[in-house]
């Protein structure tokens, strides 16, 4: 079968679609905006063991990584993540990739039409179910005060042993004006990996 990442070690000589492990993977990586075609299934063995380190060594905190790449350096995350958790997990409380500068921009948005639309809800749900979270996109926000509390208090309400929370940006720094923004940086330095 061609859209499963687990076709060179299938056992099945012809898939309908059915089993249980495909079901499981696409559905984390259509969470996770993950497709068959992204160039994260073709990464090299030490991309895969850096992922896999900082997604390991992060269980049950937050973990902040800072890459010259910072989209596939999020995929490769969410990749190692689906890989190692996402099996047996009856679909719930697994792995989702939040783009927080879309997040930002939806809640805006619900301020001026009055209500929250569908994606702003879902990004809401799994944000906060979600047992692997990897917040990306944050180098695209310029950090007022609704954006940094905003932030800090999805870090706050993850801490939780069972929640593992990682943020993902580039080299160049972010852009606040906020009082908190000294804050969240601070945390975030605390939570830095290399």
């Amino acid at each position: 079968m061609v859209d499963c990442i687990y076709s060179p070690h299938c056992t099945w000589k012809q898939c309908d679609y059915a089993c249980p492990i495909f079901a499981e993977i696409s559905y984390w990586m259509e969470r996770c905006n993950i497709d068959i075609r992204n160039p994260v299934l073709k990464s090299d063995q030490a991309a895969i063991n850096k992922g896999i380190e900082i997604i390991e060594g992060g269980t049950g905190k937050l973990s902040v990584f800072r890459s010259k790449s910072p989209e596939t350096a999020t995929d490769t995350l969410a990749y190692c993540a689906i890989c190692l958790h996402g099996r047996g997990t009856a679909l719930k409380k697994g792995i989702y990739v939040l783009n927080y500068a879309e997040y930002i921009d939806e809640i805006k948005r619900s301020w001026q039409s009055k209500y929250e639309s569908e994606d702003l809800q879902f990004m809401r749900i799994w944000s906060n179910s979600a047992n692997y979270l990897i917040i990306s996109g944050i180098d695209y926000v310029k950090f007022g005060d609704f954006e940094c509390q905003t932030l800090l208090r999805l870090i706050q309400d993850r801490r939780n042993p069972s929640k593992s929370t990682y943020i993902v940006y580039g080299k160049e720094n972010l852009i606040g004006t906020s009082d908190f923004f000294g804050r969240l940086l601070s945390i975030m330095k605390g939570a830095e990996v290399n």
